[in-house]
């Protein structure tokens, strides 16, 4: 009996596994560095294909509705290497009880070298002095107090920022 010929593994295969390690979001970057072909991915995110894109660039590999953590990591993977959530988007991850509500919005902190902009629900900050990461629930974050000064920097109101 003749075994049937082996196929080369697809680049289906290590894009899935980076996706599972990333919330189900990959970048194009990723997916391309991976073996994808630029056609694969156009199909997979075309209508009715079986991925959606979050944000420019960054790709969800299901259907359906994003969750809170999946725009915090599309932010992110946006953002590229060293990025931090900050602001209220830090103090919400840190679960602070009294600091400023989130405005919906996926605050990013980066170097001010960093060529990527704000984009649909990210808004991305810049700083010549980005500090070191900390991290909660698997995402890099700004510092405590640096997320609470970030935070409450637009607040006009004393009585709020105390």
């Amino acid at each position: 009996m003749q075994k049937p010929p082996v196929r080369p593994p697809s680049a289906r295969e290590p894009v899935a596994r980076l996706a599972a390690t990333q919330d189900g979001l990959v970048t194009r970057q990723q997916a391309l560095a991976l073996g994808m072909s630029a056609g694969a991915l156009r199909r997979r995110i075309q209508a009715g294909g079986r991925w959606q894109v979050v944000v420019p660039g960054v790709y969800a590999t299901f259907t359906g509705p994003l969750g809170r953590r999946h725009r915090l990591r599309a932010a992110l993977l946006h953002a590229g290497d060293g990025a931090l959530l900050c602001g209220a988007t830090a103090t919400e991850v840190y679960a602070l009880h009294y600091a400023p509500p989130p405005d919906g919005a996926v605050h990013v902190l980066v170097d001010h070298h960093c060529k990527v902009g704000s984009t649909g629900f990210v808004r991305i900050e810049r700083t010549t002095n980005l500090p070191d990461e900390w991290s909660a629930g698997a995402l890099p974050l700004v510092p405590v107090a640096h997320a609470v000064v970030n935070a409450v920097r637009k607040v006009r109101s004393l009585r709020d920022v105390r």
